[in-house]
């Protein structure tokens, strides 16, 4: 009943994409720019560009919404074979995983996603921005998964993409910090800060891992 009274008083789907999905995505983008730290809370961005379409929705009808048009634009995506055997190699080692993600969706949804490609089975804690209201790479996003993973800053080992979100930060925080370039390249000789590793591909981890350990 809530999915054919939300189709109903929907906009066309031109209207949709200029109205609503275009601009919540200029305005995470433009915030994103100015490197701000606070999460944007993303069921006020679409209540806000509903409302400018003229539809005056309850915070129920807001959210299936957003919902809907989350589920339409992550219904392409796939997950590499060769990154589930590496953490799956990882796991083998009786190690913990946690995950910390940047992203103003809605962590439930992102957790259904995670589900759908088989990755959520992997990870011990999943942290999103949108639940913590702050972005990597503000000190409290850190704290918290190694709060829920209950490990000390010094026994963990932090992995992306990015020097200033993905190495800074955590290093800040105490871990160490691995740097992949296989979706996006960071040069690390530009870095402030240097990662204690670099990867082209995530298969590449449980060998950087398991040096980790012997140096310990």
């Amino acid at each position: 009943m809530l999915a054919g009274e939300a189709q109903a008083q929907l906009p066309s789907e031109s209207a949709m994409i200029e109205g609503v999905t275009r601009r919540i995505f200029k305005l995470v983008d433009d915030s994103y720019e100015r490197e701000e730290l606070e999460e944007l809370d993303v069921l006020a961005l679409f209540d806000a560009a509903l409302g400018d379409l003229g539809l005056k929705l309850d915070a129920a009808m807001v959210r299936h919404i957003a919902a809907m048009e989350h589920r339409a634009l992550a219904s392409g995506e796939i997950l590499p074979p060769a990154n589930v055997d590496a953490l799956r190699d990882v796991r083998r080692r009786g190690l913990k995983i946690g995950l910390v993600s940047n992203v103003t969706l809605l962590p439930d949804l992102m957790r259904e996603d995670m589900e759908r490609l088989g990755l959520l089975e992997f990870f011990d804690v999943t942290v999103f921005s949108s639940e913590e209201m702050v972005r990597k790479p503000h000190p409290r996003i850190y704290q918290a998964v190694l709060r829920r993973l209950n490990v000390p800053g010094e026994e963990a080992v932090f992995v992306g993409d990015r020097l200033k979100e993905d190495v800074r930060g955590p290093k800040a925080a105490g871990m160490r910090a691995v740097l992949t370039t296989q979706f996006r390249q960071e040069d690390p000789s530009t870095a402030i800060v240097q990662p204690d590793a670099v990867i082209g591909a995530l298969v590449e981890l449980p060998a950087v891992l398991a040096r980790f350990a012997q140096r310990r």
